[in-house]
């Protein structure tokens, strides 16, 4: 993605996804202040009734500026090669509700700044190689409906205030 993309201020809608593009999150992503969608999901497409994958090439790490797209509300990173940690920043993003970022390589732990995002519904980060514990106050995610952490490396009990989840309606460990 080029870096003058934070120049589009009006954006609302960056949807990229089932294709075969390359490049990194710049960091002035965050500059789009009025975004409210971004799609770069790797994606699945059909074909004569079989379903295959077309994994992206967008790499790099995620900014430390996503956490500045305060209108954020739906985000697929999903299929692509994205690597290193997810910044804590993510955590600002109070109106995020939806947050996909399965099949990366993203590592570290998972940011415990993620259990303010009160507005999550969806939370998917699986198949990455996040390390050490799921965030003890995860149950603080009160309108959460799926949680998917499978396919990762992480240790320890499943915190007791997941009981708290009660919309939930897909978990997955």
């Amino acid at each position: 993605l080029p870096s003058t993309i934070g120049q589009w201020e009006n954006l609302v809608t960056l949807s990229l996804n089932s294709n075969f593009l390359t490049g990194t999150l710049p960091q002035t992503i965050g500059y789009l202040k009025s975004l409210k969608i971004i799609n770069l999901f790797g994606g699945r497409e059909l074909e004569g009734g079989r379903s295959f994958e077309i994994p992206s090439n967008i790499s790099g790490t995620f900014p430390d500026s996503i956490g500045d797209m305060k209108s954020l509300e739906w985000a697929s990173f999903s299929m692509n090669r994205i690597s290193g940690s997810l910044p804590s920043s993510v955590g600002n993003l109070k109106a995020l509700k939806y947050f996909s970022a399965w099949n990366l390589s993203l590592t570290g732990t998972i940011p415990t700044s993620i259990t303010g995002l009160g507005n999550l519904t969806y939370l998917d980060l699986n198949e990455n190689r996040f390390t050490g514990s799921i965030p003890s106050d995860i149950g603080r995610l009160e309108n959460l409906e799926s949680l998917i952490l499978s396919k990762n490396k992480l240790t320890g009990p499943v915190p007791g205030s997941t009981g708290m989840l009660g919309n939930m309606s897909k978990f997955a460990f």
